[in-house]
C-alpha cells in the first residue's frame, strides 16, 4: 500500500529541496509556527494541524521549533531522488496517489501497471500530498477494503 509514494524525484530538484532543508526554522512564537504548519498542510482539519502542533512544537533558546532531525530529513530528500523501482509482480499493491501533488509520475505507474497487471489497484485522491490527514476516513476505508480484499 503507497499513498503518494514520493519515489523518482528529480535528483536537482531534490538537492535543492535538501539544501533548504538545512537552514534554521524557527518561530517567534506557538501562533507563527502553527499558521505557518497550517500553510503548508492545507486541506488538513484545524484539529489535526492542532495536533501536530501539541506533539512535535518545541520552544528552545528563546524560539520554537519543530522537533525532527535535519539530517534525516536531507537523507530523505536523496532518497526521494533515487529511480523508482516497482513493486515485485507477485505481490498484490494499491497504489493512492494524490493528484493534487506531483510525486508520483504516469511513467512510474505504467510500468506498475505493466509488471503487476490485475494486482495492482490504483485510486487517485483529489488531495495535497498528506492525503491520509486530509481524507483520513476516506483513506482508512480504501486501505480495509484493500486488506479485506
Amino acid at each position: 500500500m503507497l499513498l503518494d509514494p514520493a519515489i523518482g524525484l528529480d535528483p536537482q530538484d531534490m538537492l535543492e529541496t535538501a539544501e533548504e532543508s538545512r537552514g534554521d526554522e524557527s518561530y517567534p512564537d506557538r501562533e507563527a509556527a502553527r499558521a505557518a504548519k497550517a500553510e503548508s498542510w492545507a486541506g488538513v482539519p484545524a484539529a489535526l494541524v492542532d495536533a501536530e502542533v501539541e506533539a512535535h512544537l518545541e520552544e528552545r533558546d528563546g524560539t520554537w521549533r519543530w522537533r525532527y532531525s535535519r539530517a534525516a530529513l536531507v537523507a530523505a530528500w536523496g532518497e526521494m531522488a533515487r529511480e523508482a523501482v516497482v513493486p515485485p509482480a507477485g505481490h498484490p499493491t494499491l497504489i493512492m496517489p494524490a493528484t493534487g501533488a506531483d510525486f508520483v509520475s504516469e511513467k512510474w505507474l505504467e510500468a506498475c501497471r505493466t509488471e503487476l497487471g490485475e494486482q495492482l489497484t490504483v485510486i487517485p485522491l483529489d488531495t495535497g500530498h498528506m492525503l491520509y490527514l486530509e481524507r483520513s476516513a476516506e483513506v482508512a476505508g480504501h486501505l480495509r477494503r484493500f486488506l479485506e480484499g
